[in-house]
């Protein structure tokens, strides 16, 4: 029983992470194949049916893009760095929570300070209060980092 619940969390935080590839790679087709032009019909056809983000004009894909992004998470958290009482507290690690009950899923982020990117992000899922890492996504997953910084920056 206990295994099926785990494979059930696994399967759920496994389909979170598939639609953040999917939100990857219609970024990136929109960045490299169209450059604020407006959308041929192989594009549309691409958008539509290969990476399943239909809209006539770029700008109308990347606002659905956005919109979906801003609603697939359901918070995000912050956490500075342990620092002494004068010091100003900077952004250190963020937490996204992407899903919640039985099995949750969530990414934790850690931010280069100086720079504030985001170098390194682990996906986690959970049954109740038993984290386990994803270990078969790597913690430099350029999709998963991609999403993290969407988030923090640029939603």
């Amino acid at each position: 029983m206990i295994s099926e619940a785990i494979d059930y969390s696994l399967r759920n935080a496994q389909a979170k992470y598939n639609e953040i590839v999917d939100y990857y790679q219609c970024a990136r087709f929109l960045d490299k194949d169209t450059a604020g032009r407006d959308l041929t019909a192989g594009q549309k056809r691409i958008l539509k049916y290969d990476l399943n983000f239909p809209g006539d004009s770029e700008y109308t894909v990347r606002e659905n893009l956005r919109s979906l992004m801003a609603n697939s998470y359901l918070s995000v958290m912050k956490r500075s760095m342990w620092t002494n009482m004068e010091e100003e507290l900077t952004l250190d690690e963020v937490k996204i929570q992407l899903s919640t009950g039985g099995p949750a899923a969530y990414i934790v982020a850690e931010v280069n300070i100086p720079y504030g990117d985001v170098y390194r992000a682990r996906m986690y899922h959970c049954l109740w209060s038993e984290p386990r890492e994803m270990t078969d996504i790597s913690i430099t997953d350029e999709a998963l980092l991609w999403f993290c910084s969407e988030v923090i920056y640029g939603i």
